[in-house]
C-alpha cells in the first residue's frame, strides 16, 4: 500500500512539474527536475505518514515489542520517522541549496556567453561548503549542549486490584497516557488510595530525534509567518479571482496597460545600463557591494512590477478571447475552493483557541470530530488529518509568495502555469520541506487526543517538547500564539488591501538615476 501511495504521489507531482515548467527548461535540467519531483513527494509523504502512524497504532500499550499484527501494524514507525526527517534535512540543507547555486550560476554564465562547467561547479561548491560548515557547526554544538530532555512525570501509587480496575475501565488506547493524566472524581473513587508526586526525568535524546527538534524549531519561524499570511490569503485571492473575472475592457484600460508596458521597458533598459556601468567601475569592495545591493533592490521591484503586469495582461488576453477560449465555470470552481479554504482557516483558528491554547482545553473540537468518524468510518478521520495538514503546507507556500510580492528585499519566486523556472521550483520546494517538520509538530499538538497511539506523539509531545532551551517556546505555546496573531493581523490587512500593488515606476526610475549619478561622480573623482 505504501508503494502504491508513493507511486500515485510521484505521478501527480510529475504532472505538476510538466504542467508548470517553463518552455526554456523543457528537455533539460533533469537533475533539478528530479530533485523537485522527489522533494515534493517527500514533503507530501511525510505529512501523509500522520494518518499511517495512527492506523499502525504503534503507541498502544497492547502493541508488543515484536510488532504483532494482532494489536498493531507491522511498520516500525520510529525508524520510518527518523528516515523521513534525515531525508528532509539532506534535501533542505544540502541538495536543494547546492542545485540552486549551480543552476543560477549556470544561467549567469550562459547569459554572458561564456559557460564553463568546471568554473560553475567550483563556485557552487564553494557556496555549498560554507553552508554545510555553518549547518554542521550549529547542529553539532547545539546538540552537545541542548540534546537533553527534562520530562515532567506524575507517579501514581495504588493497590493492585484498584490499579487493574482503573486501567481496565478507563484505558482507551495508552496506559502511559492514562497514568500521565490527572485523575477525575470517578477515577479517584475507583482507586481511593492513589497518591501522586511530581518530578522530572532527564533523558539524553538521540541525534535523530534532536534533528527533528532543531528542524522543527527553524521551520517554525518560516511556517508561522508564511502560513499566517497564506491561510487567509488563499481564500481571499480565490474569491477575488471570481469577483475580478475577465470582462470586456474599455480603451482607457487597454491604454493604461500599454503605458505600463512602455514604462517597464524603459526601466529594464535603465537597469541594464546601470549594471554595465557598475561592472566597469573600479571602486573599492565596500562601494561595489553597496551599489550591488541597491541595484538588487530595484531589480526585485522591477520583477514584481513585471509579474503583476503579466497577470493583468493575461486577463486582457482572456477578455479578448472571451467568446472562444474562456471557460466561465473556472472562476466559479475556484471561488468554491476559496470558500472551502476559508472554512478550513476558520476551523483552524477556533481549534487553536479552544483546544491548543486553553489550559485546560475548552473542548476537543476537531479531535472529537475525528474520533466520532472513527466509530463508523475510520478512514475518514485519517484522511481529514492529512487534508488539514496539507492545507497548512499550501498556505505556507502561498504566504511565501505574497510575502515576496509585498517586501522588496525578499527574492520573488513565482509559480505560474507553463512559466516556472527550475530555480523557482527548487526554492519553493525548499520552503515546503523547511516547513514540513513544523507542520508535523503543529498537527501532532493540535490532534494529540486523536494521535495518542501514534509514535510521533511520543516524540514531539514528550521528548521534543521538553528539550532544554526549546521547552520555553513549546511549553508556553510561543509559536502557536505567533501563528494565531499573524493570521488575524494578515486577515485584517488583506481585507483592507487584498490586491498586490506594483511598485511605483517613478520611484524606481529616481533610484536608478541616483545610482547611475553616484557611479559617474565616483569615476569623475578618480579621474581627477
Amino acid at each position: 500500500m505504501i508503494g502504491i501511495g508513493i507511486a500515485i504521489l510521484m505521478a501527480v507531482n510529475l504532472y505538476i512539474l510538466v504542467l508548470w515548467q517553463h518552455p526554456d527548461d523543457k528537455n533539460q535540467a533533469y537533475w533539478p527536475k528530479a530533485l523537485v519531483l522527489l522533494g515534493l513527494t517527500l514533503a507530501e509523504g511525510t505529512v501523509l505518514f500522520l494518518p499511517l502512524d495512527v492506523a499502525n497504532n504503534g503507541g498502544n500499550v497492547d502493541c508488543n515489542q515484536s510488532w504483532s499484527d494482532v494489536f498493531c501494524g507491522s511498520i516500525d514507525m520510529t525508524a520510518a520517522w527518523s528516515a523521513l526527517f534525515y531525508l528532509i534535512f539532506i534535501f533542505a540543507f544540502f541538495l536543494i541549496p547546492y542545485t540552486i547555486f549551480f543552476y543560477e550560476e549556470d544561467d549567469t554564465e550562459v547569459l554572458e556567453g561564456k559557460f564553463n562547467f568546471a568554473k560553475t561547479f567550483i563556485i557552487a561548491t564553494k557556496y555549498m561548503l560554507v553552508v554545510a560548515f555553518l549547518v554542521a557547526l550549529v547542529v553539532g554544538i547545539s546538540f552537545y549542549f541542548l540534546g537533553i530532555s527534562d520530562i515532567p512525570v506524575q507517579q501514581y501509587a495504588a493497590s493492585t486490584i484498584h490499579a487493574y480496575l482503573y486501567v481496565q475501565q478507563y484505558t482507551t488506547s495508552s496506559f502511559m497516557y492514562c497514568l500521565s493524566t490527572p485523575l477525575t472524581t470517578a477515577q479517584l473513587a475507583l482507586a481511593p488510595d492513589v497518591a501522586s508526586t511530581g518530578q522530572e526525568v532527564t533523558l539524553n535524546v538521540t541525534f535523530g530525534l534532536y534533528l527533528m527538534a532543531i528542524m522543527s524549531f527553524v521551520g517554525w519561524f518560516l511556517f508561522a509567518v508564511f502560513a499566517g499570511l497564506g491561510m487567509p490569503g488563499i481564500s481571499i485571492d480565490l474569491v477575488r479571482g471570481y469577483q475580478h473575472r475577465p470582462q470586456r475592457l474599455d480603451r482607457a484600460q487597454i491604454a493604461a496597460l500599454e503605458l505600463r508596458t512602455k514604462e517597464l521597458v524603459e526601466i529594464g533598459t535603465m537597469l541594464k545600463s546601470t549594471r554595465s556601468d557598475r561592472k566597469l567601475t573600479r571602486g573599492n569592495y565596500i562601494a561595489k557591494r553597496q551599489a550591488m545591493r541597491a541595484e538588487s533592490t530595484e531589480f526585485k521591484r522591477f520583477k514584481q512590477m513585471v509579474y503583476i503586469l503579466e497577470e493583468d495582461y493575461q486577463q486582457m488576453v482572456l477578455c479578448k478571447e472571451y467568446s472562444t477560449k474562456y471557460n466561465p465555470l473556472k472562476p466559479l470552481f475556484w471561488m468554491l475552493v476559496g470558500i472551502v479554504s476559508g472554512c478550513i482557516c476558520v476551523l483552524w483558528l477556533i481549534h487553536m483557541v479552544v483546544y491548543m491554547l486553553a489550559t485546560p482545553p475548552y473542548a476537543l473540537f476537531l479531535n472529537a470530530y475525528f474520533n466520532w468518524f472513527d466509530k463508523w468510518f475510520p478512514l475518514f478521520g485519517a484522511i481529514s488529518i492529512g487534508l488539514f495538514a496539507m492545507y497548512l503546507l499550501v498556505a505556507a507556500v502561498k504566504g511565501c509568495f505574497k510575502f515576496g510580492l509585498r517586501l522588496m528585499w525578499f527574492t520573488l519566486h513565482p509559480m505560474k502555469l507553463n512559466e516556472t523556472y527550475m530555480n523557482s521550483f527548487l526554492f519553493n520546494v525548499g520552503i515546503i520541506l523547511m516547513c514540513v517538520p513544523a507542520v508535523i509538530q503543529f498537527s501532532v499538538q493540535a490532534f494529540s487526543a486523536y494521535l495518542v497511539s501514534a509514535d510521533i506523539n511520543s516524540f514531539f509531545n514528550v521528548q521534543v517538547k521538553y528539550l532544554r532551551f526549546f521547552r520555553y517556546f513549546y511549553v508556553n505555546d510561543v509559536f502557536v500564539f505567533a501563528l494565531l496573531i499573524i493570521t488575524l493581523l494578515s486577515t485584517a490587512f488583506l481585507g483592507v488591501r487584498p490586491s498586490d500593488t506594483p511598485a511605483s515606476t517613478k520611484q524606481v526610475r529616481e533610484a536608478l538615476r541616483k545610482l547611475g549619478a553616484h557611479t559617474a561622480d565616483y569615476e569623475a573623482s578618480r579621474a581627477k
